[in-house]
């Protein structure tokens, strides 16, 4: 199904987009993975000073293929473009190759694809229900409480880890090279919050440490 939710709008995030439709509302909705402020925690001032003056929220739209794209379209093409190419599809490539299986989504092929992105926002996506169309063509064939079953996303254990292994981040030295970006004083003091119960820092946690074991497996 890898695809379906991102062109048929199976997330709850596109009808609060529909409803309260402002960039805003779109900003909020991609990037809700980042804390707000991450770029004055993590980084070190040196580096705070490059990378301030850069929006990412506006820095990702002006990539947009069509300058006119703006709410429930906009977020659909930014999910598009780095959520569903950059996140899920690499990893549904990298394990599937992994154990040599040759990985296909069906909702992927090029016709699902361009006529999905032709369908008015009001066949996608309402208050009761998301991926409207796709279900009403999935109630041909199967019964409701198969159609209208809780979304369950394949979830990994993220926090538990993170948890376990606190004292990993604070006692690990960073590379070299990432000494003049990362300010590990500030991850130290982060991880420590993170184990307190501040759970908002768990991405940007996990992101830099499985940075530095990459690091650490290849010798940069």
């Amino acid at each position: 199904g890898a695809g379906s939710d991102e062109i048929y709008s199976g997330y709850d995030k596109y009808w609060r987009v529909l409803a309260n439709d402002s960039d805003e509302t779109v900003r909020a909705a991609f990037l809700n993975r980042v804390p707000e402020g991450a770029k004055e925690t993590f980084f070190t001032k040196e580096f705070q000073e490059k990378v301030r003056p850069t929006d990412t929220f506006a820095y990702l739209t002006s990539h947009a293929h069509n300058a006119n794209y703006r709410g429930h379209d906009l977020l659909r093409f930014l999910d598009l473009e780095f959520f569903l190419k950059g996140d899920i599809l690499a990893k549904v490539d990298h394990m599937s190759m992994a154990n040599s299986i040759e990985a296909r989504g069906p909702f992927l092929d090029y016709r699902i694809v361009e006529f999905g992105l032709t369908v008015p926002s009001a066949f996608l996506v309402s208050k009761e229900r998301n991926k409207v169309l796709v279900k009403h063509l999935l109630e041909r064939s199967f019964p409701p409480t198969f159609v209208n079953r809780p979304k369950v996303g394949f979830m990994l254990p993220v926090a538990e880890w993170l948890r376990a292994h606190v004292d990993t981040i604070v006692g690990m030295e960073p590379p070299a090279w990432l000494r003049g970006i990362i300010d590990h004083a500030q991850v130290r003091h982060y991880a420590k919050a993170y184990q307190a119960g501040e759970s908002e820092w768990g991405n940007l946690l996990f992101a830099y440490l499985v940075l530095c074991l990459w690091a650490e497996e290849h010798g940069i």
